[in-house]
């Protein structure tokens, strides 16, 4: 399967070194709406690729979810990050192919999990 150009030649070198061939990509959608982020099955294994123009979420990976999930908040491991030619920045993560349910959403376990993670990020 021919994978979008338009991802740098670097990531699309690891994703071939160290998962083989694309067989399938799903496009998805965030809270936003807009399509920034892919699912590619790669032998019957998954990787979600995002992309995005300012370095938030790949300085996120690189820098300080590792220090996270040392302390026991679930995160997509990072499995390779950089920038392309045209400024965008790029992570390729763990895939988690279950969207969070919303039926949680009311958990306290969860709840106590996101505030643990968005007061540690601070």
């Amino acid at each position: 399967m021919q994978i979008q150009s338009t991802f740098p030649a670097e990531l699309l070198t690891f994703l071939h070194d160290n998962f083989r061939a694309v067989t399938r990509m799903n496009p998805l959608t965030g809270v936003t709406g807009k399509v920034g982020t892919t699912r590619l099955i790669l032998d019957n294994r998954s990787v979600t690729v995002k992309f995005s123009p300012p370095p938030g979420e790949r300085n996120f990976y690189e820098r300080h979810a590792g220090l996270l999930r040392r302390a026991g908040v679930g995160i997509s491991d990072l499995h390779w990050s950089g920038a392309h030619l045209d400024g965008t920045h790029w992570i390729a993560v763990q895939d988690i192919p279950k969207p969070h349910p919303r039926e949680r959403c009311i958990d306290p376990e969860q709840i106590q999990t996101l505030f643990f993670l968005y007061s540690s990020t601070w």
